[in-house]
């Protein structure tokens, strides 16, 4: 693994760097933790409607031939375009690419593509969007192979994550901004691949903050939302009410104090400059 790299489930194995291949690859039993791991393409199923492409960024081809100019493209045609953006490691393309073809035409039923996102937000560490991709696409599921895919995607995710609803129970808490990890005697230290995971979602959360109500997905352990203690458990859904308002931090009477000393210190320093340099003058006039 690069270094500075974060593997997408803390406990596994440290997987191999390899490019990512824009086929989908359906694979069953043991193999799925290791096909996510090393980067294969694996694929979740159904439609994610979150995170819909604004109108008029995606989802149109003005070059086309034969078709009038602003003509949107098929789901199917965007998934082609981020198969190849992917083939020349244009991740942050191809990312643009398949998710203007979720909100195209057909793309709620477009099985493969919703498979494809998932691989793309697995690998980014945007659980969010990995899971609803992974449901997306099972409700997209047109055969059985599909849906069995689905389901053993979300499987997987669900050994390593589980959600946490975070309502607000006051006013003044609009947006969640972050949480700490809670040291938990029972499980021991906490690992450094899940540090690791948590410290990519926690820069997530201070870059673009999610208005509340809102889920969240962690690893399994004990938490501190905004000073709100919960517990993750596999298999159980959390909740936790915000009441408190985290205070601005303030200085303190004595840092005032040693503020307002170092200002007098400064207007001191220059008077005393000022007036030395009168002297000076002084004394060389006459």
């Amino acid at each position: 693994m690069a270094k500075g790299e974060t593997r997408p489930y803390p406990d596994g194995p440290v997987p191999g760097r390899r490019r990512m291949r824009p086929a989908v690859a359906l694979v069953g039993g043991a193999s799925l933790s290791a096909a996510i791991l090393v980067g294969l393409p694996v694929c979740p199923a159904g439609p994610a409607r979150a995170q819909v492409v604004p109108e008029g960024e995606a989802g149109t081809d003005r070059g086309a031939v034969g078709r009038g100019e602003g003509a949107r493209r098929s789901s199917a045609e965007h998934l082609r375009q981020g198969r190849h953006y992917l083939q020349l490691g244009r991740t942050e393309l191809a990312l643009r690419e398949l998710e203007a073809g979720r909100s195209a035409p057909g793309g709620d039923g477009n099985a493969e593509l919703h498979l494809q996102l998932f691989q793309l937000y697995l690998e980014r560490l945007d659980l969010q969007q990995a899971f609803a991709s992974a449901r997306a696409a099972r409700l997209a599921a047109r055969n059985e192979r599909q849906l069995e895919e689905a389901e053993r995607l979300l499987d997987e995710l669900g050994r390593h994550y589980s959600s946490v609803v975070v309502r607000s129970g006051n006013a003044e808490i609009t947006r969640l901004q972050g949480f700490q990890i809670e040291a938990n005697q029972d499980e021991g230290p906490v690992s450094l691949q899940k540090k690791q995971v948590l410290a990519h979602l926690q820069a997530r959360l201070k870059e673009r903050p999610l208005p509340l109500p809102a889920t969240i997905y962690l690893p399994f352990g004990f938490y501190l939302i905004e000073g709100t203690p919960v517990q993750v458990i596999r298999g159980e859904e959390a909740e936790v009410v915000l009441r408190f308002a985290q205070a601005v931090a303030r200085p303190g009477r004595a840092e005032q104090e040693q503020a307002a000393s170092r200002r007098w210190w400064l207007l001191g320093g220059g008077a005393a400059a000022l007036l030395l340099g009168a002297l000076l003058l002084l004394v060389a006039g006459s």
